[in-house]
């Protein structure tokens, strides 16, 4: 058997709202460009007024819900947008309809699951080192996860990592900490319904240094906080909970997470993720 989760009458209603249900639909949800050009206003300090800053923050309360019940492809411009949430410029509200029309030509998306492909809970970890800063000087950078049940996506994470990365392997390890500690999570839930689990959880990265700092191989730091959250992953490791693999950049299903991608990849990277249904007007 199989089942499905999908909410196209609420996506339908925030398309409709915004009056585009006869739009053409977006190929993507966000562009730099568009990045570059908020960040132009914000360095020349224009502002929305006060009803214009409440429709823009309506929006990001919409574009949440999504990203974390049917839509993860709107994750990453979701996040980014929500950067200017305090004081957001005209051209987030041309943000805000660009995600929108992409919205318009995905309202029957959602997730189909069966048995899968018996590969069982797999974590897939990833980062952007300060991936914005050319573009919108955003200093931080972004970590993404992808837990995988079978083959499908269950969990999903896009997120800036709060304080400043100095080193792609500081971003890459904070983001392989936090990759292990919901492998952790999901197993236990798994264990307590009944749902198969494997003793180890595979936790899939691309950055050797991050597994060094992993493995022990490339000894005591000088950040206390880099040692404290390589020692918890190898404690993780040494009692058998997760093992971490090493993958190419190019397989890494977490990178769909962490950066705007370019239209093409992002198409691709969409579909193997999600798919439309096809439900009609059943939620």
């Amino acid at each position: 058997g199989w089942s499905t989760l999908s909410n196209p009458s609420y996506v339908r209603k925030l398309v409709n709202d915004a009056g585009l249900a006869d739009c053409n639909a977006a190929k993507a949800p966000l562009s730099k460009d568009t990045l570059k050009e908020i960040a132009g206003e914000v360095e020349l300090e224009q502002f929305l007024d006060n009803q214009g800053k409440t429709e823009f923050q309506a929006a990001m309360g919409e574009f949440q819900w999504l990203v974390q019940t049917t839509h993860p492809d709107i994750a990453v411009a979701t996040s980014a947008l929500s950067k200017y949430c305090s004081k957001p410029t005209p051209t987030c509200i041309k943000a805000v309809k660009q995600v929108i029309r992409y919205l318009s030509g995905r309202v029957e998306q959602g997730f189909r699951y069966d048995k899968g492909d018996g590969t069982g809970l797999v974590v897939w970890s990833d980062s952007d080192h300060a991936g914005l800063h050319a573009i919108n000087g955003e200093l931080r950078s972004r970590m993404g996860i992808a837990v995988m049940y079978n083959g499908h996506l269950i969990h999903w994470v896009s997120k800036l990592i709060q304080g400043i990365m100095t080193s792609s392997c500081e971003a890459e390890l904070h983001a392989l900490s936090e990759a292990v500690r919901l492998a952790m999570h999901f197993r236990y839930i798994g264990e307590e319904l009944g749902i198969p689990m494997p003793t180890r959880v595979p936790v899939m990265v691309d950055a050797a240094a991050a597994i060094a700092f992993a493995n022990n191989t490339l000894g005591v730091g000088r950040m206390k906080h880099l040692d404290l959250r390589s020692a918890w992953v190898r404690q993780v490791k040494t009692c058998e909970h997760v093992e971490i693999t090493k993958v190419k950049g190019t397989v890494n299903v977490a990178d769909y997470f962490t950066k705007i991608l370019p239209v093409g990849q992002f198409r691709d990277d969409t579909q193997a993720l999600i798919q439309p249904l096809h439900v009609g007007g059943h939620v």
